[in-house]
């Protein structure tokens, strides 16, 4: 039978139209699947794990304390109570209208109180379909809740849809506009408002705003005259209506990560009329019932707030230059009126950052200006109870600074009230000053502690260890005129004062320096401090040189931040060459001097030609796990068994992970976020089963270190469990997020700790250690200046700082974890200091955290998206993983000395760190794993068996039937 009369059937047509469809399919299948990108996908959502051969239980070298994962999570979500209990703030009790007793009927006010803000957005979000709300809260806390007001706020067609969700453009860099969502009065039924009189022992009204990841909260809003934090009409109108309905008491619930212009709590009209004020940030699935046990007294609050509560926030210094800068395009570059897609914020406020400015203005202009300007100071809380401070043993204390000597003030605080407690003692410092020289902050923080329940008419003696370097200023410029630039302490009195807040002092004291203190190297590692980014030949090498107004508490009125205009927007040609510059061997792009590379890499001509462990007797297990020595001299033979390949492959590709080597036995790791644990919002096959807990910036009000490590060993702990499924732990940790609350508008200040960089260091140093107790790895992040998140992936957002206020201020936090936190991990932020991508920045990733601070560990770099981040440049600047699914660097070279001697530091940096990990567990001599082969292959392997010989056998039955068709046809004629 000829082909033209097979295919002259519909039934042959039929298969050969599908099976061409089919064949296709196919072919694009196999070629989808050879692409690297598709593997890591098909993975992710098939996972293929690891078989052990060996005895992996006897070798654990991190012990579970939980019987299951489903435990684990339970004892987490417990554990987050202790964190909202202590975290809640109290801002205002009116004639100590609070506690409020059992039974008394509360109305609860406001369209948020049926949609909490659990988190943020990205890496911060909290899974809150299953949380718990704010009326479970108020009925386990023994309130009667008036139903008729729950049944409006749930009906969306009586009160209105409420505020919108997060932002899901995480990387927009576009400006948002944001409702609060809040119902007008005006849709409050005659009905609704008679339930009033029936719950009238208590009006509680909640406030609600979001933020996170990818946007900045609007500093321009829809209202006319407005901002985001602060009340819109509809809220006005409420609290108002509220106010004046005969309610016996009234409270305001602000539930925010970021502060919120409170003045009209405490001054004007409605201030006589509201008793009571709370501050609960985030609060994760479980943290709102706290909030009713605050209010009935069953749990004394004890939160302190770690912003500025200002009367209002568009004259913070921050304000001028913020964002989008309240216009469109008011961040943009530009070149003959053309936007050029690069973006800058000006740091022109300097070190007068939150509390900094308050404080120091206010000791300028008097009392009355920081009265006027402050509603709330930075460490500000109170209690059920009433506490006295004093400073213990003070001749003990040291009349003049040795040195750089550490020392220990002891502070006794005794409870002088009715009610069992906890108290939060505060340290500050005041450095002398000299106009027109170095600028200081009028006080700082030195240190703080956290007392444990105390008893009425009892007392407890804590110890606050006060670091004199800390205090230190960094004098870029030699503006004290004695020839040193760096750190330096000036001579003089140093009045340190024991405050229960940034501003109230209850106790003094004063330690002496006769001479100026020049820190020339730093006291840990003995490693030389200098300007790095400062006086560089290059000007545009320099982190400040668009800055054309810098604050001075000189001058506070004459020098205040401006928005940028004129000439601020122009970019010459050299700037953009430097911005867009992609070239290899540009040292303006990779910042690696020729005496970096090894003298035994010289000659290296290939890097096969190396010497080899062939036999395989050295393995990750054998350097001593869960402690390891970095300069282990084995490390290089180590190396040396890694192909060249597998170590690109290991740096190239880890998104929420790190690859496996089975010549060396080094585990697969699972690496994932966010501030709120292990609640990663991307890849839910391995990362599941988990508590979201309350956010960093309600971990910080806590003021309490033991609890902050306490917390780190808490998700630590579900990290040894992990992905049960395949037996995988949970073994890197995205977190915390330790930059400075720049501006109050700042998108993600619900995943960092404050606005002062040793609260934050501190705070951040207990997690870390707590965390590592488990074998869990801290990427504390992001490295550095990430203060916003507009722009931030567009061409790396350009921050110009000056030097001392990068210093002193926003790397601060990262160099006290790394000393006190014995952190072994970074993550590298989008934006860029001056002109470099931080992520590739040699002077930050190399000259300052390597070297200066003494780091041992690995950096990964942020979620590698957009074009700048370029691999190659991260691993010569000091960077040893790329968070990336698809951008990698794909030529290094095996003949390259270069190449090979950052990849092969690269790899140490990981294997140092997973090595500790409890990635480990299971992973002692005696036991060997196998990678499985992977069940998306057992899936192409088969669809490419069956396919074809579906299409095989179904072509042959067609055609056989036809032929016999044309046998019955011939033989019936």
């Amino acid at each position: 039978m000829s082909i033209k009369k097979i295919f002259a059937h519909l039934s042959t047509k039929i298969w050969f139209i599908v099976s061409c469809v089919l064949i296709f399919l196919l072919l694009a299948i196999n070629i989808a699947f050879a692409i690297d990108v598709v593997q890591d996908f098909a993975e992710s959502l098939m996972p293929s794990g690891e078989t052990a051969v060996g005895d992996a239980d006897s070798v654990n070298y991190y012990k579970r304390t939980t019987a299951s994962k489903d435990e684990a999570k339970k004892k987490g979500e417990e554990f987050n109570l202790s964190i909202a209990n202590e975290g809640i703030v109290m801002l205002k009790n009116k004639n100590n209208a609070f506690p409020v007793a059992k039974g008394s009927k509360v109305s609860v006010f406001g369209k948020g109180c049926t949609n909490l803000v659990y988190g943020g957005s990205g890496s911060g979000a909290v899974e809150s379909s299953s949380a718990e709300t704010i009326f479970n809260s108020l009925e386990g806390a023994g309130f009667e809740v008036n139903p008729s007001l729950r049944k409006f706020y749930e009906n969306n067609s009586e009160s209105g849809e409420g505020r919108p969700n997060n932002p899901t453009d995480l990387d927009s860099g576009k400006a948002v506009s944001l409702k609060t969502g809040e119902t007008p009065y005006s849709k409050y039924t005659d009905a609704v408002k008679a339930s009033y009189n029936s719950y009238n022992d208590l009006a509680l009204i909640v406030l609600c705003r979001i933020g996170g990841e990818g946007f900045d909260l609007p500093m321009v809003a829809e209202e006319e005259g407005k901002h985001y934090l602060e009340l819109d009409k509809n809220e006005l109108d409420l609290i108002t209506n509220v106010c004046n309905a005969g309610f016996k008491k009234v409270a305001i619930v602000i539930n925010s990560g970021n502060a919120f212009e409170l003045d009209f709590a405490n001054k004007g009209a409605l201030a006589d009329k509201i008793d009571g004020v709370f501050f609960m940030p985030g609060v994760g699935t479980n943290g709102v019932l706290s909030l009713g046990k605050i209010l009935n007294g069953e749990v004394n609050p004890s939160g302190h707030t770690v912003d500025t509560f200002a009367t209002d926030f568009t004259a913070a210094p921050s304000f001028a230059n913020f964002s989008i800068n309240r216009k469109d395009g008011g961040d943009e570059f530009k070149k003959d009126g053309t936007g050029l897609a690069y973006y800058f914020v000006d740091y022109e406020e300097g070190i007068y950052v939150g509390y900094r400015y308050y404080e120091t203005r206010g000791k300028v202009e008097g009392e009355e200006w920081y009265n006027n300007n402050v509603v709330y100071p930075f460490g500000f809380g109170l209690s059920y109870t009433t506490f006295s401070y004093s400073i213990a043993e003070k001749a003990s204390l040291p009349a003049n600074f040795n040195k750089l000597e550490k020392f220990k003030v002891k502070v006794t605080v005794k409870n002088t009230g009715a009610k069992a407690g906890k108290a939060v003692a505060q340290l500050y410092c005041s450095a002398p000053y000299t106009a027109n020289q170095i600028q200081k902050s009028a006080v700082v923080l030195a240190g703080f502690g956290k007392t444990n329940l105390i008893e009425p008419d009892k007392e407890e003696t804590i110890e606050i260890e006060v670091d004199p370097y800390y205090l230190a200023s960094y004098d870029a410029n030699d503006k004290n005129g004695d020839g040193f630039k760096g750190y330096t302490l000036d001579k003089g009195a140093y009045n340190f004062s024991l405050r229960t807040d940034a501003h109230n002092v209850v106790d003094t004291f004063d330690v002496n320096l006769a001479e100026t203190l020049k820190i020339e190297k730093d006291p840990v590692t003995d490693h030389e401090v200098k300007n790095l980014y400062t006086g560089n030949t290059d000007k545009f090498m320099d982190s400040d040189y668009h800055l054309k107004q810098k604050l001075s508490r000189d001058d506070f009125a004459g020098t205040m931040p401006k928005s940028p205009e004129g000439d601020d927007y122009k970019l010459s040609d050299a700037e953009i060459a430097i911005l867009s510059d992609r070239k290899p061997n540009n040292p303006n792009t990779y910042s690696m001097p020729d005496t970096t590379v090894k003298e035994e890499y010289k000659d290296l001509k290939l890097y096969d030609l190396l010497v080899r462990d062939e036999e395989g007797k050295l393995k990750l297990n054998e350097f001593g796990a869960p402690y390891m020595d970095y300069d282990d001299p084995r490390f290089e033979q180590l190396l040396n068994k890694v192909s060249f390949e597998e170590m690109k492959e290991m740096i190239n590709k880890c998104a929420f992970k790190t690859q496996a080597i089975e010549s060396i036995d080094k585990p697969y790791a699972l690496d994932t976020d966010g501030p709120a644990g292990f609640v990663n919002f991307m890849f839910t096959a391995e990362f599941y089963g988990t508590a979201a807990y309350c956010s960093e910036i309600m971990l910080g009000q806590t003021f309490n270190q033991e609890l902050a490590e306490q917390y780190g060993e808490t998700v630590g702990e579900e990290g040894l469990w992990g992905d049960t499924k395949l037996n995988h732990t949970y073994s890197g940790w995205y977190a915390p997020g330790i930059n400075i609350h720049r501006s109050p508008f700042g998108g993600r200040n619900n995943e960092y700790y404050s606005e002062d960089p040793l609260h934050a260091g501190k705070m951040a140093s207990a997690q870390i250690r707590g965390a590592r107790k488990k074998g869990v790895y801290c990427f504390a992040k992001h490295l550095a200046l990430n203060e916003q998140e507009t722009h931030r992936q567009s061409n790396g957002d350009i921050t110009f700082v000056e030097e001392q206020a990068m210093r002193e201020i926003y790397l601060k936090p990262f160099e006290i974890t790394v000393k006190e936190g014995k952190g072994l991990g970074f993550m590298s932020s989008f934006n860029r200091v001056g002109l470099k991508w931080t992520g590739g920045d040699y002077r930050l990733l190399t000259q300052i955290l390597r070297d200066e601070w003494g780091f041992k560990g690995m950096v990964i770099n942020d979620f590698n998206t957009p074009g700048y981040m370029v691999v190659k440049q991260m691993c010569y600047g000091g960077g040893d993983l790329n968070l990336s699914k698809t951008r990698f660097w794909n030529n290094p070279k095996a003949d390259d000395a270069g190449d090979v001697m950052m990849l092969r530091r690269a790899l140490k940096n990981i294997l140092y760190v997973v090595g500790q990990s409890n990635a480990m567990n299971g992973h002692g001599a005696g036991v060997s794993y196998t990678k499985n082969f992977p069940k998306y292959r057992i899936i192409q392997i088969v669809a490419d068996i069956v396919v074809p010989l579906g299409i095989a056998t179904w072509g042959f039955f067609a055609i056989r039937g036809i032929s016999k068709k044309k046998e019955e046809q011939t033989v019936s004629e």
